[in-house]
């Protein structure tokens, strides 16, 4: 790689991957400003709405996968200036977010099934189950901004997706204290009115991204709605066949995450909120390695349209290498600063010393979780989601979760165990998904263009 090449590169990735990684952390204060806000009310509240976030947030993250095979599909046709098949690409999104819609909508009204197989505690069911039947009727709101979102990364578009995200913030404090106290003239809804506020919230993200995308200049050339076509299957079925293996290696790593979660709560108390503090730390730290996975996917599949096999490789170890240095600085803050890190969170001793511990070991697996991330990310670009999911199931329930239980009930290490588990499953994510990409894109070169009969 030239020099210049790869500063241009690392200047045009940062461009993408500020505003993605400013939109991650807006959605991440969103999710904080319900929990604050529902434990104003009482605990029961905030048990219930956690109960609730949690049961919605597992099929959330396997649907966000699968519409975030819009952005590889929308940066290919971009880097091949195929106006047409972005224009049909956009319209197919919105279908396909408008099919799921029902299915998923019908899904959430047998919500009691999973409560009884999770034996959630009865005394918060009812209304842990009254808010996900609230929350299910904004949902096809919330898929349309996703497709139209994805969409927009795919085409470059990322500073609308952070300006829409960040006004969402404010607009939802608003709303939740309108719904939750009956302001206005509106009924007092209590825990539920959280539910109903986000959807408006969806609602008006969904709107916001609509008339982006529709009147933008930098759009212009799509003519993406200036005709409503019938649903283009064929495209729909490669947004489903490209997506549903993305949105399971999601599933999969966080189901790792959310069992250990499980597993610790057999400790005491402090054990229990360490865990959480460090955790908690190292998530808010991962919204930047995210952030830049996107836009890498977004600049290896406008590489892969322009037809470029150096661009793709560059494209990839440019990003891969940016985000492992970004989080050297991280691992650097754990380790330097882990006292002053936890007592942000908790002024008792006896957790911070716990969490001190536990960042110790977050600090290891930050690097590991920046690399798997954003060689995944740039696998993306290539529509290489099939093997990253096999990935996925072996780095993270072949070796992750049993080296962590082994390692936490038969060894001396107790809870430290299971972190250390975690670390070994992202290691060897790490280590596989970045061979993949090495393997694919040093070999990868533009498919032959079709030529028709009548032109030869």
């Amino acid at each position: 790689m030239s020099g210049n090449a790869t500063k241009t590169e690392l200047k045009q990735l940062s461009h993408l991957a500020a505003p993605l990684v400013i939109a991650q952390l807006a959605q991440t204060a969103l999710n904080t400003v319900d929990t604050i806000m529902a434990g104003q009310l009482s605990a029961e509240a905030l048990a219930a709405v956690a109960t609730g976030v949690n049961l919605f947030a597992t099929l959330l993250l396997f649907i966000l996968g699968v519409f975030l095979a819009l952005n590889p599909i929308i940066s290919q046709h971009n880097g091949a200036r195929d106006n047409d098949a972005m224009a049909g690409t956009i319209q197919s999104g919105l279908w396909f977010a408008l099919l799921i819609s029902v299915p998923v909508f019908f899904l959430w009204r047998e919500i009691d099934i999973v409560m009884d197989w999770l034996a959630v505690e009865p005394s918060i069911r009812p209304l842990a189950a009254e808010y996900v039947d609230a929350l299910s009727w904004g949902t096809p709101f919330l898929w349309l901004f996703l497709a139209l979102r994805f969409c927009n990364e795919g085409l470059f578009a990322t500073r609308a997706v952070m300006v829409i995200t960040i006004s969402a913030v404010p607009l939802n404090v608003l709303f939740n204290w309108i719904f939750i106290y009956g302001k206005f003239g509106m009924p007092v809804l209590g825990a539920v009115g959280l539910a109903w506020a986000t959807n408006l919230v969806w609602f008006l993200m969904f709107v916001s991204m609509l008339v982006y995308t529709a009147t933008a200049k930098r759009h212009a050339h799509l003519r993406a709605f200036l005709q409503w076509k019938k649903p283009d299957w064929t495209r729909i079925k490669d947004i489903a066949n490209t997506g549903g293996p993305m949105g399971l290696s999601f599933s999969l790593e966080v189901l790792m995450f959310a069992m250990i979660g499980l597993m610790m709560a057999t400790y005491d108390a402090a054990t229990v909120g360490a865990h959480q503090i460090a955790l908690n730390y190292a998530s808010l730290t991962f919204m930047i390695p995210l952030g830049i996975s996107n836009a890498i996917t977004a600049r290896v599949g406008y590489a892969v349209g322009e037809r470029n096999p150096v661009a793709v490789r560059r494209a990839g170890w440019v990003g891969i290498a940016f985000a492992g240095s970004i989080a050297t600085l991280s691992t650097l803050s754990m380790w330097l600063l882990p006292w002053q890190i936890t007592a942000v969170y908790t002024p008792d001793l006896a957790v911070q010393t716990l969490a001190v511990g536990f960042l110790s070991m977050a600090a290891i697996f930050q690097l590991s979780d920046a690399m798997q991330v954003t060689a995944a990310g740039a696998l993306r670009g290539l529509k290489d989601t099939r093997m990253p999911m096999l990935i996925s199931l072996f780095s993270y329930w072949i070796i992750g979760f049993p080296t962590a239980w082994l390692l936490a009930n038969y060894t001396s290490l107790g809870p430290t165990g299971y972190w250390a588990g975690m670390i070994a499953g992202l290691s060897t994510a790490a280590a596989l998904l970045n061979w993949r990409f090495k393997r694919l894109s040093g070999r990868w070169q533009p498919p032959a263009r079709h030529i028709s009969n009548a032109s030869v």
